[in-house]
């Protein structure tokens, strides 16, 4: 890696034998795996930010061969009352094919444009465009999946010690078709509203909670609500001794793009998200960054939940205990990451086109496995869903024994395939009635 003032940038390349899961036609076939990230920022307002991976694996049970890349262009500008808003846009290209699976092949190009803007200093909007391209070669269909979502952040102090934060997102999703529009083919919105009382310094009481309405484009999946409430106390200790030393505490709070916890090239700061450092309070800038002073000879550091935008979880802990020291400053990281998911249907394709739809068969307790290790069984839609999926590489495989006797699969009960961030991975399972001897 290289980085100086205008410029950084990061090549990884891994060379390897599958060992485990080879391909029996050429076992000692070299994998070769390939990514990078390029960030160029042009002056202290505008920046670029590219990405490049290239994957050949002739030597795996499943060989494939896929290429992306994709390039964002941030702009970060002043509104009323000395406020900063962003800008962005860019676009993305992947071609993927699969040996074994010609029918998972496929060609797609995305663009995206968005926004986040502060209208008052406790009341944010935010939105997002995209639109994509996609070109399946074996069934030569084209689609063209998009989505696009806009909300409301506002926080406000209630008094000294009580806070609260409101956030309202809509979400419309459209021309979802075939199996790698990466969409899960529904519309939501959803709305989130919570409290934090701190009775004292090193005490604080918090309620959040959040109700979603999900319409799904299927026909046979009725529309539904989704509550989530939590309540809690968070409780710190302090020496009490006077005098305590004088330092600087800083750090991230960051995207965690593969959910590992640590914060590493590519993955961008989250910005406006307030941190709680002891019994004060400060918000990350445009980067994601924080820092403050502090006397004492530890400090508790936690982000505060109900800042950080919907759909993200802790990858790392969410509240840290570190030193002070006056010698050097402190640094801790927190990492985000989005809510993925992984969804599909077993059913009888009765109509053969592919798709589960009215008229066909759905077929219940047929169970699935993601990545050898939780576990699921269609409901009596025939519908599975993983939930907290992590970004990146992952495989999810059909149970060959719980599937009624009377039915043969049309596609192979092992798929392996990749989820994007806050993005829903639908991977359907059609089957058909066995022939009458």
């Amino acid at each position: 890696s290289t980085y100086n003032e205008r410029f950084e940038a990061q090549t990884d390349i891994d060379m390897y034998r599958n060992r485990m899961f080879f391909n029996p036609a050429d076992p000692q076939a070299l994998n070769f795996d390939l990514s990078g990230h390029l960030r160029m920022p042009f002056n202290s307002r505008l920046w670029s930010d590219a990405g490049i991976f290239y994957v050949d694996t002739p030597g795996d049970l499943s060989p494939r061969r896929n290429f992306g890349i994709d390039d964002r262009i941030s702009l970060s500008f002043d509104t009323w009352g000395n406020r900063h808003g962003t800008l962005f846009t860019g676009g993305a290209y992947q071609r993927s094919r699969y040996a074994n699976a010609e029918a998972s092949a496929f060609d797609r190009l995305t663009a995206i444009v968005g926004s986040s803007i502060p209208l008052t200093d406790r009341l944010s909007l935010h939105n997002k465009y995209e639109y994509s391209w996609v070109d399946e070669p074996f069934s030569g269909d084209a689609y063209n999946p998009n989505r696009f979502d806009i909300g409301l952040n506002y926080n406000r102090s209630l008094t000294t010690k009580l806070s609260g934060t409101w956030t309202l997102n809509y979400e419309r999703q459209g021309g979802v078709g075939g199996t790698n529009s990466f969409l899960s083919g529904e519309d939501s919105m959803d709305g989130s509203f919570g409290l934090t009382y701190n009775p004292a310094t090193d005490m604080s009481i918090f309620f959040d909670s959040r109700l979603r309405r999900v319409w799904p484009k299927s026909q046979d999946i009725a529309a539904y609500y989704a509550l989530d409430i939590r309540l809690g106390l968070r409780m710190t200790f302090g020496s009490g001794v006077k005098f305590d030393p004088y330092g600087k505490v800083y750090g991230y709070v960051f995207n965690d793009l593969n959910s590992n916890g640590l914060r590493e090239h590519g993955e961008e700061g989250v910005p406006h998200v307030k941190v709680n450092v002891g019994d004060k309070v400060v918000v990350t800038d445009n980067n994601g960054y924080f820092e403050k002073g502090y006397s004492a000879k530890a400090v508790v550091i936690t982000p505060n939940g109900e800042s950080v935008p919907a759909g993200f979880v802790f990858s790392t802990k969410d509240s840290l205990r570190v030193p002070i020291t006056q010698t050097a400053p402190t640094q801790v990281n927190f990492g985000l990451t989005a809510h993925s998911s992984v969804y599909g249907i077993i059913y009888v394709d009765k109509n053969n086109n592919g798709l589960p739809d009215q008229g066909d068969l759905f077929i219940a307790k047929v169970k699935l496995t993601i990545d050898g290790k939780e576990e699921q069984y269609t409901d009596n839609r025939g519908a599975y869903y993983f939930r907290n999926v992590s970004v990146g590489k992952h495989a999810v495989v059909v149970d060959l024994d719980s599937i009624p006797i009377e039915y043969l699969p049309l596609t192979k009960l092992k798929n392996s395939f990749e989820v994007g961030r806050g993005a829903t991975y639908v991977l359907h399972f059609p089957m058909k009635v066995k022939e009458q001897q």
